[in-house]
């Protein structure tokens, strides 16, 4: 764990409770570093430690706290400019959520080991949307909680009210689903011009499927079955030999942590999904062969560490 996180967690227990008591949360937590180099890579215990031992010396529940450091890390994160890359990532509240694995993807340039959580919404309406969380580390659930209504009251002007819906464990991560209330006002809002309705674009601006492939060269066009029925030039050069098969023996998505169905992957709607093509190098000859994965073996692919292998980012998946 990289020590920003630390470091906001150490810098809202002094402000909040003073130096004194940040002292003897250390010494109850048996950590003897007082401040933490935002860079440097810590053990993965250490926030336990530190918070176990906070909910003993100050006697605050563990749901507050947790939710009151995840508010403390947005205020902190500022002071770095972090806050430049939030306020240019969604016009509105929903476009910032559906962004946030993009966020961490960014972040990753200058925190190259991070080990991020997955995030997806769906269900959008007036009234709100439903968020899947999912991530490796234990116990941030209210964590998460407090960063949402920071960043919405901070940047949107929105109140957000989150309800959790469900709550489990499954191939080794958290997965937690919020509903998130708020009054999503942009939401269905008809353009003014009724020259730009959505009938007249279809009508007025039709685009060919040449074009179409031409823009995206890593597009894959698969069915309900799951089976490829085209692809991208680029695509073609790479795996020339995949129509036909199903995408989910040749693909596997890295992001969103999700499992490669039809029934998991359309529900997805406007949020980005990363299918990473499966290579296993022969290292005599060099030559790439595709092998299939699995589906128990997805969730056990690291996106950060291995394997090896080349990433479609922010390629065009286009379901028919």
């Amino acid at each position: 764990m990289y020590g920003l996180i630390l470091e906001s967690i150490a810098c809202y227990l002094r402000e909040v409770y003073g130096q004194e008591a940040w002292e003897e949360i250390l010494y109850v937590a048996n950590v003897s570093t007082e401040r933490f180099g935002t860079s440097d890579i810590y053990s993965e215990s250490t926030v336990n430690r530190i918070v176990t031992a906070a909910q003993e010396v100050i006697n605050q529940p563990l749901e507050q706290m947790m939710e009151s450091i995840g508010y403390k890390f947005c205020e902190f994160a500022a002071t770095y400019d972090y806050d430049k890359i939030i306020r240019v990532l969604g016009r509105r509240f929903t476009d910032f959520m559906n962004g946030l694995d993009s966020l961490h993807e960014y972040l990753r340039f200058t925190y190259p080991k991070m080990k991020p959580p997955s995030f997806y919404c769906e269900n959008e309406s007036r009234t709100g949307l439903t968020l899947h969380y999912r991530s490796k580390r234990r116990g941030f659930m209210h964590y998460v909680k407090g960063q949402i209504k920071y960043i919405s009251k901070t940047y949107y002007g929105i109140d957000v009210k989150l309800e959790v819906l469900d709550q489990s464990n499954e191939d080794n991560m958290e997965h937690t689903i919020f509903r998130l209330h708020y009054n999503n006002f942009d939401f269905g809002k008809k353009l003014i011009n009724p020259n730009e309705t959505e009938d007249f674009i279809r009508a007025n601006m039709k685009i060919t499927s040449d074009i179409f492939f031409d823009v995206f060269p890593f597009i894959i066009v698969f069915n309900r079955g799951m089976h490829i029925r085209n692809i991208g030039l680029a695509l073609m050069r790479l795996m020339p030999r995949i129509i036909g098969r199903r995408i989910s023996d040749e693909f596997v998505v890295l992001k969103p942590t999700i499992r490669f169905r039809w029934e998991d992957v359309v529900p997805l709607g406007t949020a980005q999904s990363w299918p990473a093509p499966v290579f296993s190098m022969d290292r005599t000859t060099g030559a790439a062969q595709c092998r299939a994965v699995p589906p128990s073996e997805i969730c056990k692919i690291d996106a950060h560490k291995g394997p090896s292998v080349p990433q479609l980012r922010d390629c065009c998946v286009y379901c028919v």
